[in-house]
């Protein structure tokens, strides 16, 4: 689960016009870790805030130039401890640094992918084999990797903390609006409710939020 990324202080310095009054801090905590999940689980990452992650597991992917990429689910990388190779019983440690301590990985920006160049055996002076030097040549493996890292952001970008504020109001709408309606009129009394048109089942906030969070590069690219 996700740690909540806003406070009730963003709340109310964002939103200032949203009644919180009925609820309880413990209420408002809630909401607020359901819309961080909410936009973790379309993000398809573990989390936003700053952790550690050990390792964590899935399909390596060798492209077309023979490069291994490593996509993790906690971004952007901050340090990385270790990357292990897997396929069935077998495991083989990557080195992290040449002779003179320079990283042989490239950290794509801004530090969501994990790159070994195809070069890599032979930077190294490991060899496949047959003597294969290049990576290019596990290409059909189907190889997972193991990764322990700390990523995540210390300091929450606006374009999130608004992504995440947008899935609070869904949320708040639901809890304040509970039948769903998109206005109600009753005498000379009329009132209008934002955030109700929705596409297949996404209101309007969501449909925002998602976009934010597509255009912002916090989305997970499944291999």
């Amino acid at each position: 689960m996700a740690n909540s990324i806003l406070t009730k202080a963003d709340i109310q310095a964002y939103a200032p016009e949203l009644d919180l009054s009925a609820y309880s801090d413990a209420t408002i905590s809630g909401m607020l870790s359901q819309a961080t999940n909410r936009a973790a689980q379309f993000a398809s990452v573990r989390g936003f805030d700053l952790a550690t992650e050990t390792n964590e597991t899935d399909r390596a992917l060798i492209n077309n130039d023979g490069e291994l990429q490593i996509s993790v689910r906690r971004r952007p990388i901050v340090t990385v401890t270790s990357v292990n190779l897997v396929k069935g019983g077998f495991s083989t440690s990557l080195n992290l640094t040449d002779g003179q301590g320079n990283n042989i990985f490239q950290l794509e920006y801004p530090g969501n992918k994990l790159v070994f160049p195809n070069s890599y055996l032979y930077m190294t002076g490991t060899y496949l084999a047959g003597g294969a030097s290049q990576l290019l040549t596990l290409r059909g493996a189907k190889m997972l990797y193991q990764i322990t890292y700390t990523g995540g952001f210390l300091t929450p970008p606006d374009d999130l903390k608004y992504a995440i504020m947008l899935y609070f109001r869904d949320i708040y709408q639901k809890q304040y609006n509970t039948r769903q309606l998109s206005s109600f009129t009753q005498g000379s009394y009329s009132e209008n409710y934002a955030g109700i048109n929705s596409t297949k089942g996404r209101s309007m906030y969501v449909q925002e939020a998602e976009d934010v969070l597509m255009n912002g590069g916090y989305c997970r690219l499944e291999f």
